[in-house]
């Protein structure tokens, strides 16, 4: 089975990009931009629109006209799903949402969509110009329309990126605590060494006599401080922001980050049961839809969110292409660098567990089915993990807390509780 969007993309070639802008029969100002073969197109279009076209420029590549977060794409896709699978005809679906989105930049996607469908284009070939519909969402929407499940697979689609909400508000909430507490932690001690540490100094001068050792520590490092201080800050800062731009925009950045990713002891745990979620519930939809296993395996690789999941993916689908079995590729596929080493950790991407239901799933001939339980039960991982994270987080965090405040403050008033068994 070739690719469903193959034959979709290679009849695009011949059309061009055009930006318009006219006037409508009620005199208000429209716009927008839609494929076509040249200018007469694009006008004889408008006009069966009534709409008096006053400018036409042809464009080197579509432009997005309005950026969308995540949740106000999965909204738009829950409300598409469900409009097509009342039997709403697409076009008529998307004209409703054009009126009922809310978001400016959802909505201007919305209209941009329904014009190049009410063009002509298809749907994905619509969606492609904005970068809000990434391209594991345009395949699958391309694999529903080649194989007329539009209205199965949106559904699929919207729970989905639902349950993606769900895993990343999960990532999300079992670092935001941990990390406001140790910045709000850093604040605290910046000020007290830059304020409160230099008048408790003057104080002990005026005393005439010798410090404790943990005393003269804080002094010391109190003066360092306020003299580097904002050095300091400035030298992080710019560290911070060179480390961030490698890990996201070099190769060997981006290797390290998703190797780092499944590194650490609990938090990579949590990465790789959300990682095998994405792609076990994305590749279950697909086959659903009626794509091959190995178009599937194409089009989810980039579903895990993980670059090593991704390269062992590749692997996985080539091994499968020959012949091999998926649970046993899934067995076999390991990650490598580009320089061709091993990853630097032993811990298999995939369970046993998964590995086992994946052969049934074959052995059965519902592999799409037993995809989807192991997304759900991976899912269902997380959120427990995560809330096991946080519970063990709180009073780790308040300890450290309370060691480094308190130690500081047990400094600075050693010298007074000495003074005080003199007198």
């Amino acid at each position: 089975m070739s690719r469903p969007y193959t034959q979709d993309s290679q009849a695009s070639k011949s059309q061009h990009w055009f930006a318009w802008t006219g006037r409508d029969a009620q005199g208000q100002d429209q716009s927008g931009q839609m494929p076509a073969l040249d200018r007469a197109d694009i006008e004889a279009h408008l006009h069966a629109q009534r709409i008096r076209p006053i400018r036409i420029q042809r464009m080197r590549r579509p432009q997005a006209l309005g950026k969308a977060r995540a949740k106000e794409v999965a909204h738009f896709t829950r409300q598409l799903a469900t409009l097509v699978q009342a039997g709403i005809p697409l076009l008529s679906a998307l004209k409703l949402l054009d009126s009922a989105t809310e978001h400016p930049g959802m909505r201007a996607i919305a209209q941009d969509v329904m014009t190049q469908v009410e063009s002509g284009a298809s749907l994905h070939q619509a969606m492609q110009t904005h970068a809000c519909f990434g391209p594991v969402y345009l395949g699958m929407v391309a694999a529903a329309e080649a194989s007329g499940q539009l209205d199965v697979i949106l559904g699929e689609l919207a729970q989905s990126l639902e349950s993606e909400l769900g895993l990343r508000e999960a990532l999300k909430s079992a670092l935001t605590y941990p990390l406001a507490v140790l910045v709000l932690s850093g604040l605290v001690l910046g000020l007290m060494l830059a304020w409160v540490v230099p008048a408790f100094e003057s104080i002990f001068s005026s005393m005439g006599a010798a410090l404790p050792a943990p005393t003269q520590m804080v002094l010391s490092l109190s003066r360092w401080w306020v003299a580097n201080g904002w050095t300091l800050a400035a030298a992080v800062t710019a560290v911070a922001l060179l480390l961030r731009h490698w890990l996201r925009h070099h190769p060997q950045g981006q290797w390290a980050q998703a190797q780092m990713a499944l590194a650490w002891p609990v938090w990579g745990e949590l990465v790789q049961l959300a990682c095998v979620s994405r792609w076990a519930r994305t590749l279950s939809s697909l086959m659903q839809a009626g794509v091959s296993l190995p178009e599937a395996l194409d089009i989810s690789a980039k579903a895990s969110g993980n670059l090593c999941y991704e390269r062992c993916l590749v692997q996985v689908r080539s091994d499968v292409m020959t012949g091999t079995a998926l649970a046993q590729a899934l067995e076999l596929g390991t990650p490598v660098t580009p320089a061709g080493w091993r990853a630097g950790w032993q811990r298999p991407l995939f369970s046993p567990q998964v590995l086992q239901m994946v052969a049934v799933g074959e052995a059965s001939g519902r592999l799409d089915d037993m995809l989807m339980q192991v997304a759900r039960m991976h899912e269902a991982q997380v959120q427990w993990l995560q809330k096991r994270i946080s519970v063990l987080m709180e009073p780790t965090v308040m300890v450290v807390l309370g060691l480094l405040i308190g130690g500081l403050v047990t400094a600075l008033y050693l010298p007074i509780f000495q003074l005080g068994q003199v007198l």
